[in-house]
């Protein structure tokens, strides 16, 4: 139809932004919630977040994209949370946040 937008024609990866833990090097004990941001003029279809490049959990199809995640089964330090956002053409952007994990033994 005239005015769509067509999936062959995106070409734009959707903007993702880390929510939570927003900053880097925040200090992470026990569990916490994982979340970010993604949107996209055509449509998000997943988000993935990540830790130290192995994925945590399954995609995100639909919002809130969020996961749980418990840092006590980490090694203390620090470490890499990532989450990738990607759209139906393909198109993806990635963030990553370094955290540091302080669980007392």
């Amino acid at each position: 139809p005239r005015g769509s937008v067509t999936v062959a024609n995106e070409t734009t990866a959707p903007p993702v932004a880390m929510t939570t833990p927003a900053a880097d090097d925040a200090t992470v004990t026990g569990a916490i919630t994982l979340e970010a941001t993604a949107s996209d003029d055509v449509g998000v279809a997943g988000v993935q977040f990540m830790l130290d490049g192995v994925n945590l959990g399954a995609e995100r199809t639909e919002a809130p994209y969020e996961v749980p995640w418990n840092s006590v089964s980490e090694v203390n330090g620090t470490h890499t949370i990532s989450v990738v956002a990607r759209d139906a053409a393909g198109n993806s952007q990635a963030v990553t946040v370094n955290v540091i994990i302080a669980n007392v033994p």
